[in-house]
């Protein structure tokens, strides 16, 4: 892949970028001892438990089933219910969310090659722009958390247009506010059906970073499992 046009980079952020797994797990933990969940389950189960729900949730997000709202209440109220704790859950489960966030968005941990990834594409006159589902404010503080927040030109957010990956809308959004044509754009992005398929559906060009290889290129232009791979596409 040798985009000729190209002069704006959109960079999923979350396990594209910044290590999202790695970052959660930790604000987990932390979350959980900080409500003193121990006593009712060990952590392993209270993650996993978690997980479970909160894909689930993202999943209906991303294609517009249910709102941002209800999300982040229902990943901790249903984890609670689940988990055989009593009381007021919806309560218990904002304030928990508010404590996740925060904690979340001062993690500082990266995908391994990627302050280099936008140091050397920056140097080299690219726009670099975040296009991401996560939510405002929580999303700049993971930028700067992990310390790449200077190399970002634009964070885009479903927040922003109430429109997520993969629906139209949002890459018809992106476009406007960076004044660019489909043609001048590359997507990189760690999520096949919500990254690659839906800059694709919008005419962008797109990078699969797809670190496990288990899932097929597809439509994407050019598929790396490092985001090391990506530096030579580009000049």
């Amino acid at each position: 892949m040798t985009p000729r046009n190209v002069d704006t980079i959109f960079f999923d952020l979350d396990n594209t970028l910044w290590w999202f797994d790695r970052n959660s797990a930790v604000s987990l933990r932390n979350t959980f001892e900080r409500y003193d969940l121990g006593r009712l389950v060990g952590f392993e189960e209270f993650y996993q438990v978690y997980e479970r729900n909160n894909s689930a949730l993202w999943e209906l997000y991303s294609h517009g089933l249910t709102d941002k709202d209800h999300l982040i209440l229902e990943r901790f109220r249903r984890t609670l219910q689940m988990l055989g704790h009593k009381g007021d859950l919806t309560a218990l489960s904002g304030e928990m969310n508010r404590f996740y966030l925060n904690d979340l968005a001062q993690q500082p941990y990266l995908i391994d090659g990627a302050r280099e990834l936008l140091e050397t594409l920056y140097d080299r006159g690219y726009c670099l722009c975040i296009l991401s589902n996560g939510f405002a404010g929580i999303q700049q503080g993971k930028l700067a958390s992990g310390g790449i927040d200077h190399l970002i030109t634009h964070v885009v957010l479903s927040d922003d247009c109430g429109i997520t990956k993969p629906l139209p809308g949002i890459y018809e959004y992106a476009q406007r506010v960076t004044g660019t044509e489909p043609e001048q754009i590359v997507m990189v992005g760690d999520s096949y059906n919500t990254d690659i398929v839906g800059a694709h559906n919008a005419g962008w060009a797109t990078i699969f970073y797809n670190p496990d290889g288990r899932t097929p290129q597809g439509v994407a232009d050019a598929m790396v499992t490092r985001l090391s791979q990506i530096t030579p596409m580009f000049s």
